[in-house]
């Protein structure tokens, strides 16, 4: 985005509303100020992506762009959070701005590209990372606490358990995890159940993680990690799958892909399949 483009976007925004006191700093220096004399906080966009993703995601894209050091703020940064919050923005933008936001909202969810971006810029900051909080089998979504005593591990292993006894396993069945994280759910399902498990990742660092335990778990006949989207399970695959699981990953499926998620998990079943 030029920057001229992103002045009028804020001036649209903010100049013209006295409750607001700040000042907005752009990648090549330049500066905006609205409001009082003095600023309660100002906001620097880095690159022009930045000011894209928020008006791609107003809900998320600010905070996305902070954390990935896009966005830099100084100032009461809680005040800077609740302004998208406070009253309908998005009335007022003009017709043309409007129709940049909702091209950038479009582009934003419907890209498989953004999808592998974002998994990946949250997934694979390394492994050593996440092991030193999460339990032994690196499962990400909340445990499955029976009693107050249980430790992490048990915990997390009785999700497991909870979420494959569902499923009503046979052995010799075919299970699809969408979402496989480390793999904990692929193995345990292939070792205590004895079916045979593909679970899919966008991260690399969970692929190789993932694919070196199931190794040395003597797993490698019975289960396998792949480095795939759910949307680029190949055709032949349609109607091969008994059972299809996942767990915790529906925030990266995004509102508009709800109806082609639930498409693509129908063709990959086979009649009379389960996905609970």
């Amino acid at each position: 985005m030029e920057v001229k483009h992103a002045k009028s976007l804020i001036s649209s925004l903010f100049v013209n509303d006295p409750s607001v006191s700040g000042k907005v700093r752009f990648w090549d220096g330049s500066e905006i100020s609205f409001g009082g004399e003095t600023p309660s906080f100002v906001i620097h966009f880095k690159i022009p992506e930045a000011l894209d993703a928020i008006l791609g995601d107003l809900s998320i894209g600010f905070g996305e762009s902070y954390a990935r050091g896009e966005i830099e703020v100084d100032g009461d940064l809680g005040e800077v959070m609740s302004l998208a919050y406070k009253e309908d923005l998005f009335s007022k933008f003009s017709p043309a701005q409007k129709a940049r936001f909702c091209w950038l909202n479009l582009k934003r969810k419907a890209s498989l590209k953004q999808t592998k971006k974002d998994v990946q810029a949250h997934y694979d900051r390394s492994n050593s990372f996440y092991q030193l909080w999460l339990d032994k089998g690196l499962n990400y979504s909340c445990a499955y606490f029976s009693s107050t005593d249980d430790s992490l591990e048990q915990a997390q292993l009785q999700k497991l358990h909870h979420t494959l006894q569902k499923l009503r396993l046979r052995p010799g069945q075919r299970l699809l995890d969408i979402g496989c994280g480390w793999g904990s759910l692929v193995m345990e399902a292939a070792r205590s159940y004895g079916v045979r498990t593909v679970g899919l990742t966008l991260a690399e660092n969970q692929y190789e993680l993932g694919c070196r335990r199931i190794e040395k778990e003597g797993l490698s006949g019975k289960a396998k990690i792949r480095l795939q989207d759910y949307r680029e399970v190949p055709g032949e695959e349609q109607g091969t799958y008994d059972r299809i699981v996942s767990i915790g990953m529906f925030e990266h499926v995004g509102k508009d892909n709800i109806p082609v998620f639930f498409e693509k998990v129908a063709k990959l079943l086979r009649p009379k399949g389960i996905n609970p």
